[in-house]
């Protein structure tokens, strides 16, 4: 809200506040119970001559902006959208006397504006860039999701009321957020034990659902920030699928191949691979029995080495105890050319263990319900 220290004042700030809340304030989308993160944009030029005209007429600059959000996190409006080639074509000569800042914030308690962070130099060409890797990712099947930006907020919201965590959670969306609009480098750690605190939560209730849910999200936003430069690029390592009769394998080398980015290693592809395995079990068993306690072994996504040289061995016997011999021959491929691999003396943190089990586990629940269908 606009103070003013006259009344003669007054009525110049309330026009000044609802210019900025009509044309320069956005929201990050959020989920139901979560505290709004809103920013606003400033349009910045360095040629004063062209303060007044952009003023007049913002088709080339801010709106440019406001199609970008639209198209990020209004899934109706994408689902309808023209993705020809050249939108926005013309983004790349703006920046050169155009770029925008953002000051994020969120209201507290009482109403009031609390800052959060500013970030500089967001230039309209990177607007056309976010906007086209979103549609890249949406294209990616397997993820059966649009991105958009709420799914960021969506990691960040604190189950805990606390107004100490609850800031924690707006100053880390900000963070990213920010390093979103300006292209600069997010630390992958930091993402991975983000995205895995929200696994977590959803495998303490035993909800395989929620779970497959939240993994393909998190699935999503790696791929988005990989794609918009925001994590650093690994070496790739695509594993040649030689001759093999079984088309789940196939099926499974080609999914993982697609996600080298991760999966970089032989390692993780053999983490990857029990994941798989265990998911298919837990869905062979609820399809069976209406349970899926078999999940418990996943230690709700707390494992080390130990406890995951376990889980493929105790798969095996469960085909047959469910019924689901079907998978008898994907199985034994994934023993032989992905599991074997596995190697406890290579270091790999727990975080990213776990997420790579994680996103076996959902390519696993994938692979039974398609068999099913």
């Amino acid at each position: 809200m606009a103070l003013s220290l006259c009344d003669k004042c007054y009525e110049r700030l309330q026009i000044g506040e609802r210019h900025i809340r009509d044309n320069f304030d956005f929201s990050v989308p959020y989920t139901k119970g979560a505290t709004k993160l809103s920013f606003w944009l400033i349009p910045m030029l360095n040629n004063g001559e062209l303060v007044a005209k952009f003023m007049e007429r913002q088709e080339k600059g801010l709106s440019s902006f406001k199609s970008m959000w639209k198209i990020a996190n209004d899934l109706e409006t994408v689902k309808k959208m023209d993705l020809a080639p050249d939108m926005w074509s013309d983004m790349e000569p703006l920046s050169a006397f155009l770029t925008y800042s953002a000051l994020f914030y969120y209201k507290d308690g009482k109403g009031h504006m609390t800052p959060v962070e500013m970030a500089d130099g967001i230039f309209p060409s990177r607007l056309a860039e976010l906007a086209r890797k979103k549609f890249e990712v949406d294209r990616i099947e397997c993820y059966h999701t649009l991105f958009h930006y709420g799914i960021v907020q969506e990691f960040l919201s604190s189950d805990s009321k606390k107004d100490t965590e609850k800031m924690d959670d707006f100053r880390m969306l900000s963070h990213i957020m920010a390093s979103i609009f300006t292209a600069k480098k997010l630390d992958r750690s930091m993402i991975t034990k983000i995205v895995i605190r929200k696994i977590r939560q959803k495998a303490r209730k035993q909800d395989s659902e929620g779970l497959e849910e939240i993994t393909l999200k998190a699935m999503a936003l790696l791929e988005y920030l990989h794609r918009v430069g925001c994590l650093e690029d690994v070496s790739l390592t695509a594993q040649p699928v030689g001759p093999n009769g079984d088309s789940l394998y196939q099926d499974v080398a080609s999914f993982m191949n697609s996600h080298s980015r991760l999966l970089n290693t032989k390692n993780l592809r053999a983490i990857c691979a029990i994941g798989i395995a265990a998911g298919v079990v837990i869905k062979a068993q609820n399809a069976l029995l209406g349970s899926e306690t078999f999940m418990e072994r996943l230690n709700r996504f707390e494992m080390d080495y130990a406890r995951l040289e376990s889980i493929f061995p105790a798969t095996m016997p469960k085909l047959q105890h469910y019924k689901a011999t079907q998978f008898s021959d994907l199985f034994a491929s994934l023993g032989v050319h992905e599991v074997a691999n596995l190697d406890p003396s290579e270091k790999v943190d727990m975080e990213t263990m776990n997420l790579v089990l994680a996103i076996g586990v959902c390519k696993g629940f994938e692979l039974f319900k398609s068999k099913q269908g």
